[in-house]
């Protein structure tokens, strides 16, 4: 289970997931048509962080080696059984992917 994601961007604003099902919403602003329903919420860049943490390819272009995001990082916890993990990883070492387990015991 994921329990959250965040970054070392300082606008980047930390998504904390809860035991159940999490829906992620596009509200439609007033006035728009059917096929307006974005808003820039961050749904799929939440789905293109949560693949880049698991190991997903980050060549030269990608994402997160453009100039805006290279020095930054992000972080993932997930609950496996009772154990906490954390997963991090960002554009400047994408090879490195780093793994701890430092957290405590989730009871």
């Amino acid at each position: 289970m994921i329990l959250n994601i965040d970054s070392s961007i300082p606008t980047f604003k930390r998504v904390e997931f809860h035991e159940g099902l999490n829906v992620l919403l596009s509200d439609r602003q007033p006035g728009a048509t059917n096929k307006q329903t974005r808003n820039s919420a961050g749904k799929t860049s939440l789905v293109e962080i949560i693949h880049f943490l698991l190991g997903a390819d980050c060549p030269k272009g990608n994402l997160f080696r453009t100039d805006a995001l290279i020095e930054h990082t992000f972080r993932a916890d997930f609950l496996f059984g009772s154990k906490v993990f954390s997963v991090e990883r960002g554009g400047a070492e994408p090879s490195k992917i780093i793994i701890l387990n430092e957290l405590k015991d989730r009871v």
